[in-house]
């Protein structure tokens, strides 16, 4: 196992310094932003830069991330998977976060999306980092994290390391060919989960998902009360709609005895 991740050169020091930077959570600027209303505060913790599990989204953290990620695109609502790996991966190792995946997505493959926000940078070639692709999801109504996802093709950073001396050793998980492994932490309720597997032209890639179990939890509960409410206002208007309909007609119309078709003074009237 020490060899799996070892045999690569020791990263630069000033490459080190700005990973654990990165994945350590050198929150300058946590606590100095005020919560939105209504957003009762979460346990901490994992953290990437500023943003950990109450750090809500604010154009001062986008211009503090845009300044380390470079430029974002930003886009709303949408679909929400937290798989990883191959389908079928949180099913096996993760049951709990697979059950949350479903609840979050329905069935019979319909497209389910949620009040997000989600940043994405793809093109840091400029930017002192060791990552290839982030993209974070936070949630429109309270503002906070929900997923963060990580990229990073060099091999020359120790990500395991990192992890480590910040949240002490992992859960390992061997899956499929090549060595793949996955590590992962849990703190809190939330979850972080390290993959390192090869990518399909041979190159080997690490990816970290930081999963803030309990806001996405929040969140899924907050939409089926929704989806509740909206459905007891669609039922009202029907018995609305239907209660004028058939005000003022005699009783033996309405009797559920009368059966489908009911005989009255003026002729058939089919229920």
């Amino acid at each position: 196992m020490k060899g799996y991740w070892y045999s690569r050169p020791r990263m630069t020091v000033r490459l080190k310094t700005v990973l654990c930077g990165l994945l350590l959570g050198v929150c300058l600027s946590c606590g100095q932003e005020t919560r939105p209303p209504d957003s009762p505060a979460v346990p901490e913790s994992f953290t990437f830069f500023e943003v950990g599990a109450n750090t809500p989204l604010t154009d001062g953290l986008r211009s503090d991330l845009r300044g380390k990620l470079g430029k974002e695109s930003i886009s709303g609502r949408n679909v929400m998977n937290l798989e990883i790996n191959y389908s079928g991966f949180l099913r096996e190792h993760f049951p709990d976060l697979d059950i949350l995946n479903r609840e979050l997505n329905g069935s019979g493959g319909i497209r389910v999306e949620h009040d997000t926000v989600t940043l994405m940078y793809r093109h840091m070639s400029k930017q002192v980092t060791p990552f290839d692709f982030v993209e974070l999801i936070f949630d429109a109504n309270t503002r906070k994290p929900l997923v963060i996802r990580i990229r990073a093709g060099r091999d020359e950073v120790d990500i395991l390391d990192t992890l480590k001396d910040r949240y002490g050793e992992p859960k390992a998980i061997a899956w499929g060919d090549g060595g793949a492994r996955a590590y992962s932490w849990d703190k809190n309720g939330d979850v972080l989960i390290l993959s390192a597997a090869l990518n399909p032209v041979g190159r080997r890639e690490f990816s970290i998902s930081m999963y803030y179990v309990n806001s996405i939890k929040a969140m899924a509960k907050r939409e089926k009360a929704a989806r509740r409410q909206e459905r007891q206002g669609e039922d009202s208007v029907v018995k609305d709609a239907f209660s004028k309909v058939f005000q003022g007609l005699p009783h033996a119309v309405l009797s559920p005895s009368a059966g489908p078709a009911v005989t009255g003074s003026r002729g058939v009237i089919t229920i």
